[in-house]
């Protein structure tokens, strides 16, 4: 009964995030800005019940749509063809270097990559699996993580803003959510 009662409770938690402004905003207007870049490949950085249909969002004609996650349970949630089971913060070790167009990192600063120092790492190992003409979204919830304009690897791996069709930064006052988009640095600059 209590594992009953414990799945009901998730499943409620995950419904009612689908429902909060920056869960809409995600599926109604970063998704689709996304999409229209015509991405090869595509990193979702954590997986949740809530996340699964975002794949569908990405014609598999155009783009590889790819997730990565700690959390071996949360795998049937991940891309039906392309699923890792791995950490953020050594994404270099499961990816070949420029590989990924686009990173999504979502909700993970404060959830699991907590310190300053590993999610610095993060971005680090993200920069090195990326193109370089990459862009990244940071989704980060103020108060459970520092900024992540302030991380070094943002500072010297990245511009923000610059993404077609988004904007520099958006917050969500109301679920206490920020998303930050970047674009990758060229080398030389």
């Amino acid at each position: 009964m209590q594992q009953i009662a414990r799945r009901f409770r998730t499943w409620l938690r995950d419904v009612r995030i689908t429902f909060l402004p920056d869960r809409k905003y995600m599926v109604g207007t970063i998704l689709p800005a996304l999409t229209k870049l015509k991405p090869q490949r595509v990193l979702f950085v954590g997986v949740q019940r809530y996340t699964f249909k975002y794949e569908r969002q990405f014609s598999p004609a155009v783009s590889e749509f790819w997730t990565i996650d700690i959390a071996s349970d949360t795998a049937e949630w991940g891309s039906t063809q392309h699923h890792v089971i791995g950490d953020i913060v050594s994404a270099d070790k499961h990816f070949a270097p420029a590989f990924f167009d686009i990173v999504v990192l979502n909700g993970i600063f404060g959830h699991g990559v907590n310190t300053v120092a590993d999610q610095d790492r993060a971005i680090a190992a993200i920069r090195a699996i990326s193109t370089d003409r990459s862009y990244l979204l940071v989704g980060w919830n103020p108060g459970m993580s520092e900024d992540p304009l302030s991380l070094p690897a943002i500072q010297s791996q990245y511009i923000h803003g610059q993404v077609p069709g988004l904007p520099d930064r958006i917050d969500f006052r109301v679920s206490n959510h920020t998303y930050d988009f970047f674009t990758a640095r060229h080398p030389a600059a």
